[in-house]
């Protein structure tokens, strides 16, 4: 995983031409938190459209993201990800909570109250790369309008000093700037997903939120694209809200990691601890059904029971206990707080970014399983297993060596294995081939010893076969030759 620090970092060059990155100025507190943030959608009913109800797609998430830094949110489809990121940028109006966005001139901002004026300041500092790159795309737009259509409404740039950005922004995300004048349909997923990304950088944003960019693509793409994100993350001192349920990518991008279930969170800590030392149930289970590179280490996957709860009909107490294998009496009568966990109790080591939260009432008590996923440690010490030890053996059993055979039978076994060629040996005018070498060494010899009486009767009867097959190749070719006799009779 890509190792990041907090503080300053490089920034990108002007828009004015290309000039070497200068130093951004470390934000005072986290760039951006968020404090019991809410989103629910009504659900209406009946004749006149009441109200009846509410899915609560978000339910007072909590959570903060340094300057710098690639924080992570991770769960089951359908528990709040992808809103929970519309709602931070306010492409959703949020219900509740807090939105505080460190604006480098405004300072502080509050997202969720602030009016048109405002937010047109402050979202070029926030910009969004979309899960699906071909329906985040205008089909009838070219890809350098595309990509230029950011700059043109906030009036950044025009003109050539706008053309040129355009072909700057290309080039940084590995296509060309000739590639400006086609449509998203003649480019692959990946390179779609690599036009999203340079519309994201136009307006020289501190933070993006990636909602899912990878998961629509193939393996091998999703290298290049998460090698990409983390390319500019260090070149241009870039800050992510990585969403995703891939837990290999998590791992391997993100510093921080967010689990949510059901518009909740219910653990925050850094990557290497969660993975290694989960404190909340469900982080378990995600981390169990994640398949293990290291074929040393074999597990039995045990799947949750039950279905995921309805945000529309959360159960009491904590959302999980429905489904949860430690759950007691206490995890149905009472909500648990998203808490710290102190070190000594399982909570965060010395050196790391933020303490630790989760949201249970036993965390301390529990000894849960982690697993490392995607570790190259692990792949190391397999291939360097396979090179220093032997090949394993049961106890207590060991190979028999086989006897050098004698070349009286090494003759017998050659002349077995050609009787049963012989047929195939004949040619189409029925004569037969070439004396094999056995028949003429038996020949020449006339044999000696056991051996020599053996092989020499496998010859005799390899003969008679090859005298059966001349003949009844002789009946084919009289048959064939009355064939056109036959054909005038019936004529």
């Amino acid at each position: 995983m890509t190792e990041t620090t907090q503080g300053a970092r490089p920034k990108r060059a002007k828009s004015d031409g290309q000039r070497d990155p200068e130093p951004r100025e470390a934000a005072e507190g986290p760039l951006l938190e968020v404090r019991g943030l809410q989103k629910h959608f009504p659900i209406k009913g009946g004749a006149l459209r009441r109200v009846l109800g509410y899915v609560k797609a978000v339910d007072g998430v909590s959570l903060t993201v340094d300057q710098g830094e690639t924080v992570a949110i991770v769960g089951e489809s359908g528990c709040g990800k992808s809103t929970t990121g519309r709602t931070i940028i306010r492409l959703e109006e949020p219900t509740g909570g807090e939105i505080i966005f460190r604006h480098p001139e405004l300072g502080p901002v509050h997202v969720e109250d602030a009016d048109t004026r405002t937010l047109d300041k402050i979202r070029p500092r926030m910009q969004f790369i979309f899960q699906d790159p071909m329906a985040s795309l205008d089909s009838r737009m070219t890809v350098g309008r595309v990509i230029s259509e950011p700059m043109v409404i906030n009036k950044t740039l025009q003109g050539q000093a706008l053309k040129d950005k355009v072909a700057e922004l290309l080039t940084v995300v590995g296509l060309r700037p000739e590639h400006a004048s086609r449509y998203p349909h003649a480019f692959s997923g990946g390179q779609r997903q690599r036009i999203g990304i340079a519309r994201a950088l136009a307006l020289d944003p501190d933070l993006i939120i990636c909602d899912e960019p990878v998961s629509a693509l193939d393996v091998s793409v999703q290298a290049q694209v998460i090698n990409l994100l983390e390319d500019l993350q260090e070149r241009l001192g870039l800050t992510y809200l990585f969403i995703s349920h891939d837990l290999s990518v998590v791992e391997h991008i993100s510093d921080r990691v967010v689990v949510m279930y059901v518009g909740r969170v219910v653990e925050i800590a850094d990557t290497k601890e969660l993975f290694t030392r989960p404190l909340h149930p469900y982080t378990e289970a995600l981390l169990g059904a994640v398949p293990q590179p290291d074929p040393r280490k074999r597990h039995e996957i045990q799947p949750l029971k039950g279905e995921v709860p309805s945000p529309a009909n959360p159960p009491s107490g904590c959302y999980f206990h429905t489904r949860c294998p430690y759950a007691q009496q206490k995890c149905i009568d009472e909500t648990p707080p998203l808490r710290e966990i102190a070190a000594d109790q399982g909570g965060s080591l010395k050196g790391a970014r933020r303490p630790r939260m989760v949201s249970c009432h036993f965390a301390e008590e529990l000894e849960l399983t982690g697993a490392v996923v995607a570790s190259n440690e692990a792949f190391l010490a397999v291939q360097s297993d396979a090179s220093d030890e032997p090949e394993a053996q049961e106890p207590g059993f060991s190979a028999p060596e086989e006897p050098e055979p004698s070349e009286a039978e090494r003759e017998a076994t050659e002349a077995e294995r050609e009787a049963g060629v012989n047929e195939a040996r004949v040619t189409d005018t029925g004569e037969a081939a070439e004396p094999t070498t056995s028949e003429r060494r038996a020949t020449e010899h006339g044999g000696t010893g056991a051996g020599a009486t053996e092989a020499g009767a496998d010859v005799a009867e390899a003969q008679d076969e090859v005298t059966e097959a001349q003949g009844r190749g002789a009946e084919a070719q009289t048959e064939t030759a009355d064939i056109p006799r036959r054909t005038e009779d019936l004529q």
